[in-house]
């Protein structure tokens, strides 16, 4: 099974980054899925520090699919059915697949669904700030606006590939029983 790497650029610097196996590709997008004890790498701009990709509150890693739709503004990351947050999702530039590498630029906002059903959005203030000093500029900012109001809807309504299909593609991916990327991805 083919791995990839993820990169999250932060702005106005700073990375995190993850592998994942590729689980597919449809009319959605490309599948993703990192098991538990998977590796993460991020850099704030001055230290670099290594975690298991997507700690729950105790600092255990939990298996993660995602999906990354091609030209859209967000990543989604899906979770088991146990966690509060199901699906979580990054408001960010289109992602860019180079090589073996998906690169995509934060723009902070973060809308996701609960496991009773809620939709919200968080780092409004982050967000604002960035737009503020000119990290997110007026472009950016009108395309993560509207796409987090196009995910919310998504969300809320439960409209493919927001519905139950990140959750079976989880269940399935983790009957793998694939070994957690332990190497860190490629620059």
């Amino acid at each position: 099974m083919d791995v990839v790497a993820i990169r999250k650029l932060k702005r106005p610097f700073g990375f995190g980054a993850w592998s994942a196996y590729v689980l597919g590709v449809d009319e959605y997008g490309t599948w993703l899925y990192t098991p538990p004890g998977s590796l993460y790498c991020g850099h704030d701009g001055e230290r670099m520090a290594v975690c298991d990709v997507a700690q729950d509150s105790t600092g255990a890693g939990r298996p993660i699919v995602q999906l990354v739709a091609p030209g859209a503004w967000w990543i989604a990351t899906w979770y088991p059915v146990t966690e509060a947050r199901v699906v979580t999702v990054d408001i960010c530039t289109p992602p860019v697949l180079a090589g073996q590498t998906w690169t995509y630029v934060d723009l902070e906002l973060d809308p996701w669904l609960s496991l009773d059903g809620a939709v919200t959005t968080d780092d409004w203030d982050e967000f604002r700030g960035a737009c503020a000093v000119g990290q997110i500029g007026q472009d950016e900012a009108v395309q993560a606006i509207a796409a987090t109001a196009a995910v919310e809807d998504l969300l809320r309504r439960g409209i493919k590939p927001f519905g139950h299909e990140g959750a079976k593609r989880l269940a399935t991916a983790q009957e793998l029983a694939l070994p957690p990327l332990l190497i860190e991805p490629d620059d």
